[in-house]
């Protein structure tokens, strides 16, 4: 094999593993959720803990991005990649938002701020539209959780406005 075969195929593998770092720093931060996620206490299945359903979706972030690591890329271009991974980079650091809103300020802001952000600059809804939409999704998650199923959350800043909880 002369020097360019060599380079042709040496360039090859760093390809190959550089297309494998964004599963790599997804499988991470799965791991750094389910470490939290954990840390509020699993339960079971009967009678789960604040971080079961955390601790099921960092298993299944964790298990995609490892599958993806093994499948590997297509040959397409890192900046492409990087490119489509702006979106799920924002969705993430809301999460976080929303993670360290949520003890503080109860469901009712938190889920507010998160999901406008969403459905303003993820969907890429109108203002309008997304004002709408997550008015209705968080008035439906509270109803849902606090009130039909008895859900124990922080106090909510603004539910303690109409006498909630």
């Amino acid at each position: 094999m002369d020097s360019e075969q060599t380079a042709v195929a040496t360039h090859s593998v760093k390809d190959k593993i550089f297309q494998r770092v964004p599963y790599a720093v997804g499988a991470l931060i799965g791991l750094y959720f389910l470490l939290g996620a954990i840390g509020l206490g699993v339960g079971t299945l009967s009678a789960p803990a604040p971080g079961l359903w955390p601790s099921i979706v960092a298993v299944v972030l964790i298990g995609c991005c490892v599958l993806g690591m093994l499948i590997g890329g297509n040959g397409e271009d890192i900046e492409e990649l990087a490119g489509r991974l702006l979106r799920p980079a924002i969705g993430v650091a809301t999460l976080s938002l929303f993670i360290l809103m949520f003890s503080r300020f109860g469901l009712v802001l938190s889920g507010l701020v998160v999901l406008l952000i969403w459905f303003r600059f993820l969907a890429r809804e109108t203002w309008f539209m997304s004002v709408v939409l997550a008015v209705g999704a968080t008035v439906v998650t509270y109803l849902l959780f606090v009130h039909l199923l008895g859900a124990r959350f922080p106090d909510d800043v603004i539910a303690q406005l109409w006498g909630g909880r």
